[in-house]
């Protein structure tokens, strides 16, 4: 493990966040105006890691474009980045939502190792229904899956119950 600070992003960190979502084939639209809502990991004094959220309704929150640059992953960055924000959410919300792609094995076996459980068609069905923001934010990671993909990823979703 390396020595990684964890700090808020502001806007003057939006380009940085910018580039490492596209380097990483993750979506972008939204982030200028979520960029305070993005934690930073810090190596050497350069960006290698982020984190963001959005926040739903009703005491919940999404993870969103989580991400380790390509040289440092497996280094622990991506286990604090999600500490990080559960910590955060545990101060002011309920239930915290992610949904990786379903060929992001790294990141799935990250949210299930921070004790997150996958949710079946059913219960995804049940809770979003109950949570319009739920369904736009899903809405919106399908999009972006069928646009950017050749074999039409589905996403899978995944939750923790704080």
């Amino acid at each position: 493990m390396i020595d990684i600070e964890i700090r808020g992003s502001s806007r003057k960190d939006l380009e940085t966040i910018l580039d490492l979502l596209e380097k990483n084939k993750l979506r972008t639209e939204d982030v200028s105006e979520l960029v305070s809502n993005f934690s930073l990991a810090i190596y050497g004094g350069e960006v290698v890691g982020c984190i963001g959220h959005e926040v739903l309704e009703n005491g919940i929150i999404s993870i969103r474009s989580l991400v380790v640059a390509e040289g440092y992953r497996r280094n622990g960055i991506g286990t604090k980045l999600i500490k990080t924000k559960i910590e955060f959410a545990k101060k002011n919300f309920r239930e915290i939502y992610a949904g990786p792609l379903k060929t992001n094995l790294e990141g799935r076996r990250l949210l299930e190792k921070s004790d997150f459980h996958r949710m079946g068609k059913e219960e995804r069905y049940r809770i979003f229904s109950r949570c319009n923001s739920c369904k736009e934010d899903y809405n919106k990671m399908t999009r972006y899956c069928q646009e950017n993909s050749t074999d039409g990823c589905p996403i899978l979703t995944y939750r923790l119950l704080i």
